[in-house]
């Protein structure tokens, strides 16, 4: 990594992963074929988003469902069953806060993004996630739970 890169990380810079063609001006732009370019960023990631996002992650296909299969079967299921969840995923990290992706959107990140443009921006996504905060938070919550219960006092003790 170069020392700006570093700095973007620490400083939670937004990171541009690409851009599409998307129609403008609505139903009229799109029957007129008037189409603008748009940036593709992503930037902090809201809690709800965070959700969303993990259950695509979720969803997505693991070995133990494609164990039993030849090997180009296996490759064939995962790119079919994991590629637009992969898509899904980097759409919910572009929309800026509670927005959520047009079909589009989905389209065109699917249709315009290459293989690299896609493992940047997931490895994007996946950065943000930054789950230190939420396991110092269950941490906190825990100590928390703990403390507010009061001891119970043996019987005889009063």
């Amino acid at each position: 990594m170069k020392q700006r890169e570093i700095a973007e990380t620490f400083a939670d810079v937004s990171k541009e992963v690409g851009s599409v063609m998307l129609p403008k001006w609505g139903i009229i732009g799109r029957w007129l074929g008037f189409r603008s370019r748009v940036a593709l960023t992503i930037s902090e990631l809201p809690v709800g988003k965070v959700q969303l996002i993990a259950a695509e992650l979720d969803d997505m296909l693991g070995a133990d469902a494609i164990e039993n299969m030849a090997q180009s079967d296996q490759i064939n299921k995962l790119l079919r069953e994991n590629l637009p969840r992969v898509v899904r995923v980097i759409a919910l990290a572009v929309c800026r806060g509670s927005d959520m992706p047009s079909p589009t959107l989905y389209s065109a990140i699917s249709d315009q993004l290459t293989m690299t443009q896609i493992h940047d921006a997931f490895i994007e996504v996946y950065r943000r996630l930054d789950l230190t905060p939420f396991f110092s938070i269950l941490g906190l919550a825990k100590s928390l739970n703990l403390s507010l219960i009061p001891d119970q006092e043996a019987d005889g003790q009063r």
